[in-house]
């Protein structure tokens, strides 16, 4: 399973649950830069929702939904629902099943931990693949309601980005991979990664006093050399 593209899916998801909206399989292959098609997303999707029910998260794979039908595919309610303890739901259940994990999905203000999780997951694995040389992904996130971030991006080569999570500031290393989470900013439809890139500094204190009290005293990490930026 490719690990780099399932964060991607999950960090689009993840901003599509704190939304409260769904997104169909072709807008999600379309975010995705078409890197996937609309019909192979089954496989990743229930993988993250495998994933998601094993550290106690709902199955996020029910945003992902039909253009026809506005709702997920059947595996959603064979397997993922096989998986909850549903077995061989019926038929004239589904709905009911579906609207009931949409409701909860929405309810569930943890989404920000489970992609925290899933990055400490992936430093630990990278760890014992390379050797115990540390080589991990983050998501780094950014508000466009309260930032030009495109504008940033697209006109900035070495950049700072803060580090708001400063339990993860010993973990960062040079080289990492780092993926830009643009938020809807207000706008439905507009969030989701925008870029991609590499750590080229450890993280250091921000302690400027010319900078407004609420970004003094902050980590940043430097970030470089962008590999791929989309708008």
């Amino acid at each position: 399973m490719n690990e780099k593209l399932l964060l991607r899916i999950k960090a689009i998801l993840v901003e599509c649950a704190k939304n409260n909206r769904v997104i169909e399989y072709g807008k999600l292959s379309t975010e995705l830069n078409g890197d996937i098609s609309p019909i192979k997303l089954n496989e990743p999707l229930g993988e993250i929702s495998l994933r998601c029910l094993k550290k106690g998260f709902q199955p996020l794979s029910v945003l992902v939904v039909n253009q026809e039908t506005h709702r997920p595919g059947e595996g959603f309610f064979t397997w993922i629902a096989d998986k909850m303890g549903y077995k061989n739901l019926p038929a004239y259940e589904w709905e009911k099943f579906f609207e009931e994990q949409l409701e909860k999905v929405y309810a569930f203000y943890g989404w920000d931990e489970f992609l925290s999780n899933y990055q400490s997951n992936q430093s630990d694995k990278s760890k014992a693949a390379s050797g115990n040389k540390e080589v991990n992904t983050w998501i780094f996130q950014g508000n466009s309601k309260h930032f030009r971030i495109n504008d940033y991006l697209r006109d900035t080569t070495s950049i700072m980005w803060s580090l708001n999570q400063r339990h993860f500031q010993s973990e960062i290393r040079i080289d990492d991979t780092v993926y830009i989470w643009r938020s809807d900013g207000g706008q439905r439809g507009t969030g989701g990664i925008i870029a991609k890139g590499k750590v080229t500094g450890k993280p250091v204190m921000n302690d400027d006093p010319s900078q407004q009290p609420s970004y003094r005293k902050r980590y940043n990490v430097l970030v470089f050399h962008f590999e791929s930026f989309w708008k």
